[in-house]
């Protein structure tokens, strides 16, 4: 029996294909932010490029009034300033908080002796030295530590009523001064400082040497009109290069957190990267040396040497875009780089698609 034929079944249609998702479009907002974005990295970093501070040859006069200091940063352990009174004249020296090293105890107990009823003041020594015509008078201020990038020490001038000084402190070291004299007067061979008292005694001393603590000051002055000469650093040394050697130098309000000019040793040429384009007086290096100290109403000195260098707040920077300026290779070369980037950043903006997700 022939069975009947089999019948196929109707073929399926193909599924539909699938539409593609429209692409997506970034939102105007987030295209201005990366526009803005994009230009801020751009301005930052021309910042950068145009703010990066290097050192230079530096030969400046700075002066320092009443209100400001000179903070030396990092002076060796040895003399840091002699002062030599030339003539008639006096000067003094007051030290809060110091002790007398020479003489000692013993001896000075043995000159009180000669002067009944006088008293060392509790606290702190002050003496005085009075010149004439034919005598050097000399005071002589040493640092006391082994040599530190850590010392500092600030020399603040004082006008006073009847001559003029100035006033140190030593952080991160101790102070030694000694007030003698350089030639005696003639026929004078036992004289020299004096010692005095709170109630205004005084004890002739043939010489004096006091030590200052860290952080206490001590006051210097002299008469008016007195002939001063004054040596910053070891003036004995034959070879000396002159002055005293620092790794920095601050000038500063007597009460500003900050600065208004600066230097930092470094060899000439040296930059240094960073944020904002600022310097300090941190890793320096003792290439600087500060002399030519003079007073008058003001306290004056000579800064030499190379480092990195702010004076009256202007920093001085690697001097990219003034080369730009003046060279015209490079001038073509700036422009064509900057196009570059104004379109890749434009191209990258507005065209560029998003990945479908």
């Amino acid at each position: 029996m022939t069975g009947a034929a089999p019948t196929s079944s109707p073929t399926a249609p193909p599924p539909p294909a699938p539409v593609p998702a429209p692409a997506k479009k970034r939102p105007r907002a987030v295209l201005v932010a990366l526009a803005v974005l994009a230009l801020s990295a751009a301005a930052y970093g021309i910042f950068l490029v145009t703010h990066l501070p290097q050192s230079v040859a530096i030969d400046a006069a700075l002066a320092a009034k009443p209100s400001e200091l000179f903070r030396l940063k990092g002076p060796g352990a040895g003399p840091l300033i002699t002062m030599t009174l030339r003539g008639p004249g006096f000067a003094t020296i007051s030290a809060p908080g110091a002790r007398l090293a020479a003489p000692t105890p013993g001896t000075l107990a043995l000159l009180a002796g000669a002067v009944p009823g006088f008293k060392p003041s509790p606290r702190g020594v002050e003496l005085r030295v009075t010149n004439d015509a034919a005598s050097l008078a000399t005071i002589a201020v040493a640092l006391v530590a082994d040599r530190s990038a850590d010392a500092s020490v600030d020399i603040r001038p004082r006008i006073l009523p009847d001559g003029s000084g100035f006033a140190i402190t030593a952080t991160g070291a101790a102070l030694r001064a000694s007030l003698d004299w350089s030639s005696p007067p003639p026929g004078k061979p036992n004289t020299g400082p004096v010692l005095m008292s709170d109630d205004g005694a005084l004890l002739p001393l043939g010489r004096a040497v006091i030590d200052i603590p860290a952080g206490a000051a001590l006051f210097i002055g002299s008469s008016a009109g007195a002939n001063i000469r004054f040596d910053l650093g070891n003036s004995e040394e034959r070879f000396a290069t002159g002055g005293l050697a620092v790794r920095g130098l601050e000038l500063r309000g007597a009460e500003s957190a900050s600065p208004t000019s600066l230097a930092c040793g470094k060899p000439a040429g040296t930059l240094r990267p960073g944020l904002s384009g600022s310097i300090g007086t941190n890793a320096c290096d003792a290439v600087l040396h500060v002399q030519a100290f003079k007073l008058d109403d003001q306290a004056h000195l000579q800064l030499s040497g190379s480092g990195f260098w702010m004076q009256d707040g202007a920093v001085r920077y690697w001097p990219l875009m003034a080369d730009v300026a003046s060279n015209i290779v490079l001038q073509g070369a700036f422009t064509a780089a900057v196009g570059f980037l104004t379109a890749w950043v434009t191209f990258w903006l507005g065209f560029r698609k998003p990945k479908e997700g």
